[in-house]
């Protein structure tokens, strides 16, 4: 098995669905990214791009090529797309990982990309039958949580209701909730980390404005709220790091599954499993990183860190920036930026090993584990 590291990464700013990036499809985010990543040096080196999107459309039918032809990347390097619900640019990443960890690929381009802004609404059955009469439209984001386990077994899901369940499951009070949620706000606003973004001049009327930053979301109500995105990492594996400077290394990555309904959005024997990987302990652990993708989710995840940690203090190292529920959730790209947020906070403190916890739609977990170098 090969090492494999982290070389450089760069993202879009996390904007509100309907923001001020509303404009730019998801393969258009995506493009810009590739586009200023610094691939000068090694874009012939390149074996693969490997990008993730949640609500892909039928244009473009294959994103994350289309953006890596729309960036101007070399058209013989080859490029696919991946869903995995909120965590399709982890995946991404996994897939990399797998990849390069392998020997097959020795350098590749991951990361996920989302336009809420621009996702369809879908009609069904209107291939045969479009009039006033036709009753099943979907709104996307709506659509994604119920489309993501069978309905006669599960029920008809909503954010709503996971939130809820995994409230009552692991006893988490409208009040840590609240709590919670206000903590993240606040962590978002007072953040001194200084991610490494590609702005966007839009026009606003009669005037041009710069998109160079995060921007809040808003109260987040029963899930995070809805964002555009993107956001891609050069991965590379150690028969080629001696050509290039690794800013951190991938120890593992740990996929889990439960209950779509509550606990499997926290599947804590994934944690676990994870630091087994690493070979490390909870003390080795200088940041966490947990995607909020609903409030009971957020807090009943902590718990089960903090379960799991014993005697060691854990929940002050998570998310020190704030997390979705203060800047939105961009779904595809939502992974990738967690974990830029995840190494730079270990850059701007000089940490060693972070975590990052993902859970997506359909009852899943992602875990990951790096190292700052």
């Amino acid at each position: 098995m090969h090492k494999v590291y982290i070389v450089d990464y760069l993202r879009t700013p996390v904007v509100k669905m309907g923001g001020n990036l509303a404009s730019f499809k998801e393969q258009d985010l995506a493009a810009a990214v590739l586009k200023a990543l610094p691939l000068e040096e090694t874009s012939e080196k390149i074996d693969e791009v490997i990008m993730g999107v949640s609500r892909q459309t039928s244009i473009p039918s294959n994103a994350a090529r289309y953006a890596a032809l729309e960036a101007g990347l070399d058209d013989t390097i080859p490029a696919y797309t991946v869903q995995r619900m909120s965590a399709s640019g982890l995946q991404a990443i996994a897939s990399a990982y797998a990849k390069l960890a392998s020997g097959s690929m020795k350098q590749i381009v991951a990361g996920g990309m989302e336009s809420a802004s621009n996702m369809p609404v879908e009609i069904l059955d209107a291939r045969y039958k479009f009039d006033e009469t036709t009753t099943y439209v979907y709104h996307p984001v709506e659509a994604q949580v119920q489309g993501a386990q069978p309905e006669d077994k599960y029920g008809k899901l909503t954010y709503e209701a996971i939130n809820q369940k995994i409230a009552s499951e692991f006893g988490v009070t409208p009040e840590e909730e609240q709590a919670y949620c206000t903590n993240s706000a606040a962590k978002f606003a007072a953040s001194e980390l200084a991610p490494k973004l590609v702005s966007f001049e839009v026009r606003q009327k009669k005037t041009m404005i710069t998109v160079d930053r995060d921007e809040p979301a808003g109260q987040p109500g029963a899930s995070a709220r809805p964002a555009d995105a993107a956001g891609a990492m050069i991965l590379v594996s150690d028969a080629s790091a001696a050509e290039v400077t690794p800013q951190a290394e991938i120890l593992a990555i740990v996929t889990e599954a439960g209950d779509p309904t509550g606990a499997g959005f926290i599947a804590d024997r994934s944690l676990a499993k994870v630091l087994a990987k690493a070979a490390i302990s909870w003390s080795d652990l200088d940041q966490i990183e947990v995607f909020e993708l609903t409030p009971a989710q957020a807090v009943a995840t902590v718990k089960a860190l903090q379960k799991q940690a014993g005697d060691v203090d854990v929940t002050a190292k998570v998310n020190p920036y704030g997390g979705a529920l203060a800047y939105g959730n961009a779904f595809g790209a939502a992974g990738a930026v967690e974990l830029q947020t995840l190494v730079e906070g270990l850059k701007k403190t000089s940490g060693v090993y972070g975590l990052l916890v993902c859970p997506l739609e359909g009852g899943q977990v992602m875990s990951l584990v790096v190292k700052n170098l």
